[in-house]
């Protein structure tokens, strides 16, 4: 055998094997592909926010209206609200920080995934930027009203979230749904 191979330590951890065998059972009971789209961009969403660790500056960009409304319309209501919850809180896990404002956020997303639901005969431009703005303006009055935000925080958020979600709907929102089996 040569020198080089002979100091390979192959480890293959059993987790990993009691993991993948785990979802191809689940395979066969669940449709895997709505999962891996939450699964994806739960993980993007968590990546992309991964600043809120070490900061909370008054932007808001996230994955997660754009992940509730492309979810409901491709595979329907109840995988629509699993990941507009899944997305914010893992992302909420992952900073370690829970505030009053991401449970209403949560909140938010959900009312997403079922505004997407009920006016999913519009484009998903169309419906992805009309979901947005009230979304926002749902989320501002809380923040302001309800949990005493100051002017600049709620706008501050609101107004970087609305352009982001622009971004994402206008951009790339068909092709997801495109890609999205």
């Amino acid at each position: 055998m040569p020198k080089r191979l002979e100091n390979i330590n192959f480890k293959l951890d059993k987790k990993w094997i009691i993991i993948g065998l785990a979802i191809f059972a689940a395979s066969f009971i669940i449709d895997i592909f709505p999962v891996a789209f939450i699964t994806a961009f739960t993980v993007a969403n968590t990546i992309m926010l991964a600043f809120k660790k070490s900061f909370d500056p008054p932007l808001d960009p996230e994955l997660s209206t754009f992940a509730a409304v492309l979810i409901t319309v491709k595979y329907g209501l109840m995988y629509g609200l699993v990941a507009a919850f899944i997305t914010k809180f893992v992302q909420m896990m992952w900073i370690q920080k829970i505030k009053a404002a991401y449970f209403f956020m949560i909140l938010g997303y959900m009312l997403a995934a079922v505004l997407a639901d009920i006016f999913s005969g519009i484009g998903i431009v169309n419906l992805g930027l009309l979901i947005t703005i009230v979304i926002n303006v749902f989320i501002s009055i809380i923040r302001q009203v309800v949990l005493g935000y100051s002017p600049f925080e709620t706008y501050g958020n609101a107004i970087s979230n609305v352009i982001f979600n622009m971004v994402l709907f206008i951009g790339f929102a068909e092709l997801f749904l495109k890609i999205m089996i």
